[in-house]
């Protein structure tokens, strides 16, 4: 799974990204793929079990965030390795994911973004944690953090790397 991500999938959407950003390709073309491979990880996400007494960790892109697949590629990859994870989606509003961690009590949240005025309205989400009991982990990753390193400083938390791999890692150390 780990090298059909980041030797076939991941490679792939960057090509297409490049190809459409040159005009080489037609953005009804670019949604194509990415709708097309959406689908393929629902499925995957959908046939891996949750498992019950497994640690809870809460996937979701940043507000205003609409690039989804590289949260997905992540939240299919850790549902492999056995743990309870809930994808939400993409332009999660960070009250709302509050509330749902309130009742859920996951152990960990993690977000993602890839554009860097998303990244940016992370930054809160570490003190909106602070008044859930027992306070989750918050972790942030994508490709706003890797484009602009500063963002990570920026932003409390734990960043998860700069591939699926390294996220893959992270959480393990964290919640074993």
């Amino acid at each position: 799974l780990t090298t059909v991500y980041m030797e076939v999938s991941g490679a792939a959407l960057i090509m297409i990204g490049v190809a459409w950003h040159r005009g080489e390709m037609r953005i009804t073309d670019e949604h194509f793929a990415s709708r097309y491979l959406q689908g393929k990880l629902i499925n995957l996400l959908q046939a891996y079990p949750n498992r019950r007494g497994a640690p809870l960790i809460l996937m979701a892109c940043a507000p205003e965030e609409q690039h989804e697949i590289g949260c997905l590629m992540f939240s299919v990859l850790l549902r492999h390795d056995g743990y309870r994870v809930e994808y939400l989606g993409p332009d999660l509003p960070l009250d709302d994911i509050v509330d749902y961690a309130k009742q859920e009590k996951p152990a960990m949240i993690l977000m993602s973004a890839t554009m860097e005025e998303n990244a940016v309205r992370l930054e809160k989400m570490q003190d909106k944690l602070s008044k859930i009991k027992p306070k989750p982990i918050f972790g942030f990753g994508g490709q706003a953090y890797i484009r602009k390193p500063a963002l990570r400083q920026a932003t409390p938390g734990v960043y998860m790397g700069d591939t699926v791999v390294d996220g893959r890692t992270i959480v393990e150390k964290l919640l074993g």
